[in-house]
């Protein structure tokens, strides 16, 4: 009797046991079950990702700072000295005359000179360009001479967004109101430099700093021009650019000959792709004295002013 209730206790122990005993190894099982799942459904989803699409993580800049056409800074301070490679950049500029007078006491030629201007650039490298410019003169005043210039060269980084190297070539055609036309050939250098203080205000100039004159008009000095251009820019607000260049250009390298004109550009960006602007220019605000002709004075800062539109366009 005692052997056999022995043997039933013992059998209830072992049914009440298993269950304790099951219940943690079941549940760890259907944990590492559920694991192996989820694995299974990242790996699934990871194989039917597309391999080209871009990583949302990473920077718009590609190696070297330089953006691609499709990134292009809306805020121009932030855009770069260089053309992003394979991308095209064009500029179309319309200007005239406002006020106009050869001297203080001559006539106003007002609104009777206007000239358009196309430029361009190409980047055929991360870090090289090739640019070119076409101005024509549309009309001129009675008895002035209209110029057609044709210009191409190239730019180089030698500093990567903050200095390049610049140099060219420009056919210079000239048809004066009485005579032969007469054409010159003039080699220039630039180094465009970019510095920026922060990403609302740059400085930026030098694109050309002497001129060499290959041919020149007769009896004009061979000695090259000198040009030292500076300007600062500014975006109040990313699509607004205000800029405000002054330009001092010394003709054979003559301070007697010097030129100092001030551009101000206003400039607002669509978008990353097309910008138009408004351009106001006082040609020569320190114009030298007439030597030889005392009886005329010389043009005052703001005797000769000039307006244009742009607008530039990228691809």
């Amino acid at each position: 009797m005692l052997a056999r209730l022995l043997t039933f206790r013992s059998l209830a122990m072992l049914l009440c046991t298993a269950p304790a005993i099951m219940y943690p190894s079941l549940r760890t099982a259907h944990a590492a079950g559920a694991e192996a799942e989820d694995a299974s459904d990242e790996g699934g989803e990871g194989t039917e990702e597309d391999p080209k699409a871009p990583d949302p993580t990473q920077p718009i800049l590609a190696a070297g700072g330089n953006y691609d056409i499709e990134h292009i800074p809306l805020n121009e301070v932030m855009r770069t000295l260089l053309i992003p490679e394979k991308a095209l950049e064009l500029e179309l500029h319309y200007d005239f005359d406002i006020q106009a007078k050869a001297c203080s006491s001559c006539p106003s030629e007002s609104f009777k000179t206007h000239t358009f201007t196309i430029l361009g650039r190409y980047g055929v490298g991360p870090t090289t360009n090739v640019v070119g410019g076409f101005m024509f003169d549309a009309a001129v005043p009675d008895g002035a001479d209209k110029e057609y210039d044709v210009a191409a060269g190239i730019d180089q980084a030698i500093v990567y967004d903050i200095l390049d190297v610049r140099a060219g070539i420009q056919l210079s055609f000239v048809s004066p109101a009485m005579g032969d036309s007469q054409n010159y050939v003039d080699f220039f250098v630039g180094l465009p430099v970019k510095y920026r203080f922060s990403d609302k205000i740059a400085f930026i100039g030098l694109e050309r700093i002497l001129v060499i004159k290959a041919k020149k008009p007769d009896g004009a000095d061979g000695t090259p021009d000198l040009i030292f251009s500076i300007a600062g820019e500014a975006n109040p607000i990313d699509q607004l650019a205000v800029i405000l260049r002054v330009s001092l250009n010394l003709t054979a390298a003559d301070f007697d000959q010097r030129r100092l004109p001030v551009e101000l550009d206003v400039q607002y960006s669509l978008n990353r792709q097309f910008d138009i602007g408004l351009e106001i220019i006082a040609k020569n605000i320190a114009p030298p004295s007439l030597k030889g002709m005392p009886m005329v004075s010389a043009a005052g800062a703001l005797d000769n002013v000039g307006m244009g539109l742009f607008v530039k366009g990228r691809m």
